[in-house]
């Protein structure tokens, strides 16, 4: 039903005035609904703050990568049931990832847990994306995780100057291969990629909102050592 009713206005002026007032109308209406959302779309980000905060405070803790709370071996059906999959020790990686990254790198710890980093960052995809803002946190971990496998493998020369593609080929390969080992450990349904793709082409907008990180690993390497 219109603010405005012929009773308030002569019926010889009304099919004068009628549009203009309708379109006044049908505009407050507009605004008035345009200035609801980006209320709502502030007290949003404000309320989904602390919870974006605590994403980037998430790490992976020495005992991860020492082994001592390996969950056992679970049901490879049961694994992959879910999103999710299982995590029965509640470290925030996937069961079947973890005890893979263990098989795989027994006796090199730095490496282990630049993996298990990189796995405890994209399980996040799984658990916690919502929206944009939760997106953009979980994107800035798995950067860290990303960056922290590329940590890995030492650059083969001193100074930048020394540098040559001889050289970068061969350690970027070796960089490659060791991220793309978690990925399709995470990543090892088509449910699972499917879902990544869905949550980008859902929340994605182009750019991150989020600083990058100065320290990639969780673990200093020093310690690992």
């Amino acid at each position: 039903m219109s603010f405005f009713h012929p009773s308030f206005i002569p019926s010889s002026y009304w099919k004068w005035v009628r549009w203009p007032l309708w379109f006044l109308e049908a505009l407050l209406i507009y605004e008035l609904s345009l200035i609801f959302v980006l209320i709502f779309s502030g007290l949003q980000q404000d309320y989904l703050k602390p919870y974006v905060q605590e994403i980037q405070l998430r790490h992976i803790k020495l005992d991860d990568v020492l082994g001592t709370n390996l969950p056992p071996t679970p049901d490879p059906k049961k694994a992959n049931r879910t999103l999710r999959g299982i995590d029965a020790n509640h470290n925030g990686i996937r069961d079947d990832v973890e005890l893979a990254i263990f098989k795989n790198h027994p006796d090199d710890k730095i490496l282990r847990a630049a993996q298990l980093q990189y796995a405890f960052d994209l399980q996040m995809y799984f658990t916690d994306v919502r929206d944009k803002q939760t997106l953009d946190a979980v994107s800035w971990q798995e950067d860290r995780g990303y960056g922290c496998v590329n940590d890995t493998v030492p650059l083969p020369w001193k100074s930048i100057e020394e540098m040559t593609q001889e050289l970068a080929t061969p350690r970027n390969i070796k960089v490659s291969k060791r991220q793309k080992e978690v990925e399709d450990l995470v990543q090892n349904t088509p449910a699972r990629k499917a879902y990544i793709e869905k949550i980008y082409g859902r929340f994605y907008d182009g750019g991150g909102s989020l600083e990058r990180s100065v320290n990639d690993c969780d673990l200093a390497q020093s310690i690992l050592q």
